[in-house]
């Protein structure tokens, strides 16, 4: 049983519950996750054996696989920086501004659903985008059917924008 555990000498606190996590395939931001789990765990942060025992609850698929294979972590930075490396190749597939620039409303899309996908992969650019560049990128992605009726609309504030498009709308 000791050679089959990461960590053989963690000591689970009484009444320790481990805190419900979204579970990470090996397909989104390791970073983010990894923020994510610390948040989540930041009371045991003196606890490095149950931040590197628990952490396998935060995993699933390939990723969990990942870590049943892992050897001879002891810290949980080492942890960390294992896992950031392993999966830092999805950094490289987040959204960027090119991408952003080339969405558009769908046909049978709303404007509320279009303005709610453009921001969520907003989000997601690294490094994070200012609101006013959102804005920007926003409006030049709008149909001529949009960006004729709001062109008088200077504002920095994206919701201006989502309110004026569902009234035009």
């Amino acid at each position: 049983m000791h050679d089959l555990c990461l960590v053989p000498d963690v000591e689970i606190p009484p009444k320790f519950k481990v805190p419900d996590f979204e579970k990470y395939k090996g397909d989104t931001c390791s970073e983010s996750h990894l923020i994510m789990y610390a948040r989540k765990m930041t009371v045991y942060k003196d606890n490095e054996p149950l931040l590197i025992h628990c952490f396998q609850e935060s995993l699933t698929g390939p990723a969990a696989i990942w870590y049943m294979n892992l050897r001879g972590i002891s810290t949980f930075p080492e942890l960390a920086s294992a896992f950031i490396q392993q999966y830092k190749y999805n950094s490289y597939l987040d959204p960027n501004q090119r991408e952003l620039q080339a969405m558009s409303q769908g046909d049978k899309e709303t404007f509320k659903e279009y303005a709610q996908r453009f921001i969520q992969k907003s989000a997601q650019v690294r490094p994070a985008l200012e609101e006013r560049e959102v804005t920007d990128l926003f409006f030049e992605t709008l149909s001529p059917f949009y960006s004729e009726k709001m062109f008088v609309v200077a504002t920095p504030k994206f919701t201006d924008i989502v309110d004026t498009g569902m009234r035009v709308e």
